[in-house]
């Protein structure tokens, strides 16, 4: 992706999306496990298709640079549901931790 947005083949808001995601996922997970209580990294649904829609948007945008023809629907809406399902995944880890964070604050008191 970091490089497919430097030579212009994806938009940089994308790859910041995307980067965005991962980082907030990691970071989010030491905040929780050092601030909050132990944490087993468990993906979630949300995140498995996250990982697959951006390897196979990734495969079919690579195949329609080496020349082989791909269809031009594909390579313009899957950068969408790239980022939709970017959005969906960050968002659900974003609740699960705030609801175990939240649920363990209110079972200790």
């Amino acid at each position: 992706y970091i490089m497919l947005a430097w030579t212009g083949y994806l938009p940089m808001w994308l790859l910041i999306l995307i980067l965005g995601r991962d980082l907030f996922i990691v970071f989010g997970a030491l905040f929780y496990h050092y601030l909050v209580s132990h944490y087993e990294i468990q993906p979630s649904i949300f995140g498995k298709a996250c990982t697959l829609i951006q390897i196979v948007y990734v495969l079919i945008l690579i195949i329609s640079l080496s020349g082989l023809p791909m269809p031009t629907w594909a390579i313009d809406y899957g950068l969408y549901l790239v980022a939709l399902i970017t959005l969906i995944s960050g968002i659900h880890y974003s609740v699960s931790w705030g609801r175990k964070a939240y649920l363990l604050k209110k079972n200790s008191v």
